[in-house]
């Protein structure tokens, strides 16, 4: 490897990595998914630059974004590409200007979007988006807490401004962002959390934290919540017209904050985000885990050869909490 001055003696040259190959819809992958997302068995490991990890990957996980990748839904990266961002391992290799990380350190984060690669049996990544894993942490929660909660954590508290004592409503509560924006809610002494979800879950996201919980098939958020003076909407669904029917219960300087808005309107207090990883978020999701202020919620581990069953589960958009993707045992 280039520009290390550590390394493992038993790093081999080539791996396994899910490859994606070109776009497809939906209901195209579903009939060529063996076409779009490849398991290519002799790609070659990664070199690294001076200020990046090579980390052999133990635990992936997958976010909605990365079909959303695969749907040439976003501008970040295009085929061929390695998938996948949320990565947990060991750091085997350094490059001469990493000073927090060394060879062996249980790590975990979230590559940038231009790189990903995360579904791959090792990966390159800046330094700065690894976190040390807590002893108290496995590597599926690891993998499971990356993308997820430092994109609720910068929409609540960095975008939306959220204090002790405010009210917040957020939209899509039993996904994989919206369980970790409940409990950080929560966590931060909000006066209201109100949530959407389904039926079926909502028990489960009033365990979480949430005061409130609306089920979307059945009422209408903004009847129910009208002139209640929310200070921040989190919106992890993407309907249409959110924007608009959030005016309708947030205070005059209440913000809106999207991951998932189909259109972005011009306002002071709509905000359309996309994560930015980095190791000090991270650090305090940490700190919370070990404190057991926050759990992490993994509905099923695939195994690495079933990746694209994987996607093929998240496109359905029913899965609570997280999927994990058993890279290495």
């Amino acid at each position: 490897m280039s520009s290390t001055t550590n390394q493992s003696s038993s790093i081999p040259q080539t791996m396994q990595v899910w490859r994606v190959n070109k776009y497809a819809s939906k209901a195209e992958y579903k009939s060529i998914a063996s076409d779009a997302l490849v398991l290519v068995r002799d790609f070659p490991v990664p070199a690294i630059t001076a200020d990046q990890v090579l980390v052999k990957i133990y635990r992936a996980s997958m976010n909605p974004v990365d079909f959303k990748f695969l749907q040439g839904y976003l501008p970040f990266v295009s085929p061929p590409y390695s998938a996948g961002l949320d990565l947990a391992g060991v750091v085997v290799s350094v490059g001469e200007d990493v000073k927090r990380l060394k060879v062996g350190d249980r790590v975990y984060g979230s590559n940038d979007f231009q790189k990903q690669g995360a579904f791959g049996e090792y990966v390159n990544v800046n330094q700065n988006n690894l976190s040390i894993i807590p002893d108290q942490m496995s590597f599926d929660d690891a993998s499971s807490i990356p993308v997820v909660s430092q994109t609720s954590f910068q929409a609540l508290f960095e975008k939306g401004k959220l204090q002790q004592g405010q009210k917040v409503l957020i939209l899509g509560a039993s996904g994989g962002t919206g369980i970790f924006a409940v409990q950080l809610a929560k966590n931060i002494g909000a006066s209201e959390v109100a949530a959407t979800s389904s039926e079926r879950n909502a028990q489960f996201v009033r365990d979480l934290g949430a005061t409130v919980v609306i089920d979307y098939a059945r009422q209408n958020w903004w009847e129910e919540l009208k002139n209640q003076q929310y200070d921040v909407v989190f919106d992890c669904v993407g309907e249409n017209g959110s924007y608009e029917h959030a005016l309708d219960i947030m205070k005059p300087s209440g913000q809106f904050v999207t991951i998932a808005a189909h259109t972005q309107v011009k306002s002071p207090n709509f905000h359309f985000m996309y994560v930015s990883g980095n190791f000090e978020s991270l650090d305090k999701i940490s700190a919370l885990f070990t404190q057991g202020k926050l759990r992490t919620v993994i509905e099923k581990t695939y195994p690495f050869e079933q990746c694209t069953e994987m996607f093929l589960h998240s496109m359905t958009g029913r899965v609570r909490g997280k999927l994990v993707l058993a890279v290495a045992n």
